[in-house]
């Protein structure tokens, strides 16, 4: 049971903007890395526009490499996780839950930088790592 990826979008239909994200590719070779980083980067935002404000939905990875688990809030944030595909669906969505709750009480004096925003961003939120490390 392996956690990849975290990310975290202003949920935008079809065009997400990435608000921050975080890694794991330390299983890979370092020629892979490159590429899977892109795949997982274009997985993950395209699952995330997809899916509308208010739903959850796990949408496994071609051929079998992993499962993208997506949860949009009505609020419009919407956060994914990438992982293999023994993680568990509970597990993965309480991930989620818990990840948007923090980034928004992390953030809840400064939400215009992430509500205004129309072009992705690198917003600096340490507890991403955390959560990749610790779930």
């Amino acid at each position: 049971m392996k956690l990849i990826a975290i990310h975290i979008y202003k949920w935008v239909e079809e065009e997400p903007i990435l608000l921050c994200s975080e890694m794991d590719l330390s299983m890979l070779w370092f020629y892979q890395k490159g590429m899977a980083k892109d795949h997982i980067k274009f997985n993950s935002r395209m699952i995330s526009g997809r899916i509308p404000p208010g739903n959850k939905a796990s949408v496994p990875l071609e051929d079998n490499i992993g499962i993208c688990y997506c949860y949009t809030t009505k609020d419009n944030i919407s956060a994914t996780c990438i992982t293999d595909p023994e993680y568990p669906e509970k597990a993965a969505f309480l991930l989620l839950n818990n990840l948007i709750m923090d980034f928004r009480e992390t953030f809840a004096g400064n939400a215009s930088v992430y509500e205004n925003a129309t072009a992705d961003l690198n917003m600096k939120y340490p507890a991403l790592e955390v959560f990749l490390k610790d779930w």
